[in-house]
């Protein structure tokens, strides 16, 4: 690696450091960009220089990044997107039915 192409990945980490630091700053509770933020360290925004991208630039496996901002609360933990759907006849059907208790 020459000295100009190290140079520019430096450059590039920098810029990826500056762009995290940013993010957590905006993530905090009452900052107007918090959603953003948020969605963007979660992986949601991925155009760009998205967090992954940052991730690799600093030689950090983004997962773990993730997972220690979660535990350590500096962001929450996102929610999961998955909603259990339950059609309306079968919740009405389920809630006529009697709950059967075994004998002990």
């Amino acid at each position: 690696m020459d000295a100009s192409t190290n140079l520019q990945r430096r450059a590039l980490q920098k810029l990826a450091l500056a762009v995290m630091q940013q993010a957590l700053d905006d993530a905090k509770l009452g900052s107007p960009y918090r959603d953003k933020a948020l969605a963007w360290i979660n992986g949601k925004i991925t155009n760009g220089l998205d967090f992954q991208l940052c991730c690799d630039l600093l030689e950090l496996r983004v997962d773990y990044v993730r997972e220690a901002l979660w535990q350590s609360k500096m962001i929450p933990a996102p929610r999961p997107t998955t909603v259990l759907k339950v059609h309306k006849r079968e919740a009405a059907a389920a809630s006529r039915r009697p709950l059967s208790v075994a004998a002990g």
